[in-house]
């Protein structure tokens, strides 16, 4: 939902029987507010149809969710720099496609993802250095 800029569009709440969903565009400009306007169109929804057991855990998502997406902007930072400077010139190049194999790939989960980064990129891995990339 959240990956574009507004106006963002979103499956409307259905009536029961209803087959076809219907879009709907959320009137909100930033994303704290569309939570809010998701919130009140799906609310009441949840509290009539499944109880307040289903109803307290599918708020769970909207608590975590901004962790997790800045997260994956964290990520995605992180890959684009990586693509602009080891695979922008040639995406097809044997020596970085190994290099990316054996420094990050091989590691796993065995050592710490900054320490690897660090080492791979051969710079700190400062997420402020790629903002550029949005």
């Amino acid at each position: 939902l959240l990956h574009h800029p507004p106006p963002w569009v979103v499956p409307a709440p259905q009536a029961p029987g209803q087959t076809r969903p219907r879009m709907l565009t959320l009137k909100a400009t930033t994303p704290e507010a569309a939570y809010g306007e998701l919130g009140s169109l799906y609310m009441p929804l949840l509290r009539h149809s499944r109880g307040v057991q289903e109803l307290v855990s599918s708020v769970d998502h909207f608590v975590n969710y901004p962790a997790m997406y800045y997260s994956y902007l964290y990520s995605v930072a992180f890959s684009k720099r990586v693509w602009h400077k080891y695979f922008a010139a040639d995406p097809f190049s044997a020596v970085q496609g190994e290099r990316l194999r054996k420094t990050v790939l091989c590691a796993g989960a065995a050592e710490d993802p900054k320490e690897i980064l660090k080492r791979y990129l051969e710079e700190d891995p400062d997420p402020t250095r790629f903002v550029h990339h949005f």
